[in-house]
């Protein structure tokens, strides 16, 4: 979905998905409504996320991106990702200008971290608005991690990004191939795997019709 198509076929895509002329505009909930699911999010989590223990690359970073002036008028996009997401970003922000409010968190930390979860709750809370659309991309970083850390840790990210106010619809972007060449641990069969062990996820968490794979 943001990687086909026109620059105009790509906007017309979005703006159907948030279903602009159709729905209306999607309201903004009250902070602490806001507040109360990601607590109730982070706590379960945190729970499942006990037994994981973090491994850490060279380099650990975070980045997040709001609206200079976000126009309470327009729904609100996150992408949440890695540094590949992050270099789309700008030109989803321009795709989208007077479309929607796009927002970014990218993060070293990958599916299997418990990291991750505490992260996209803390930038839920702090940015403290409704999503209509949530797109996610992951899968870059944490080859430390087994395949079956892996099929354990998508379900609880998944339903991370899902907690927060606004019933999003949710858009996947599936892992990045790599070059033979890569030295991170990662490759493309591995991610295939990975990708394959996603399925199962979200089939389970039945969202057949609001997810889309890219």
């Amino acid at each position: 979905m943001l990687a086909c198509g026109t620059r105009s076929n790509r906007s017309l895509t979005w703006g159907a998905t948030l279903g602009l002329g159709r729905i209306g505009l999607v309201p903004l909930l009250h902070g602490c409504l806001i507040l109360l699911s990601v607590g109730i999010m982070f706590i379960s989590n945190l729970a499942l996320a006990q037994s994981q223990k973090s491994i850490a690359e060279e380099i650990e970073w975070t980045w997040e991106v709001r609206p200079q002036h976000a126009d309470s008028r327009l729904p609100n996009v996150p992408l949440f990702g890695d540094s590949i997401t992050r270099n789309y970003f700008p030109r989803v922000t321009s795709n989208l200008a007077g479309v929607a409010n796009v927002y970014l968190m990218a993060s070293s930390a990958s599916v299997g971290d418990p990291r991750l979860p505490r992260q996209i709750a803390e930038f839920a809370t702090m940015q403290r608005v409704s999503y209509a659309v949530v797109h996610f991309n992951n899968g870059l970083h944490g080859w430390g991690y087994t395949e079956l850390q892996f099929e354990t840790g998508f379900p609880v990210f998944l339903r991370t990004l899902s907690m927060p106010p606004g019933h999003a619809k949710l858009i996947w972007a599936t892992i990045t191939p790599v070059k033979p060449e890569a030295n991170t641990g990662a490759t493309t069969p591995r991610i295939d795997a990975s990708i394959a062990m996603a399925g199962p996820a979200l089939i389970e968490k039945r969202f057949p019709s609001t997810i889309s794979t890219v």
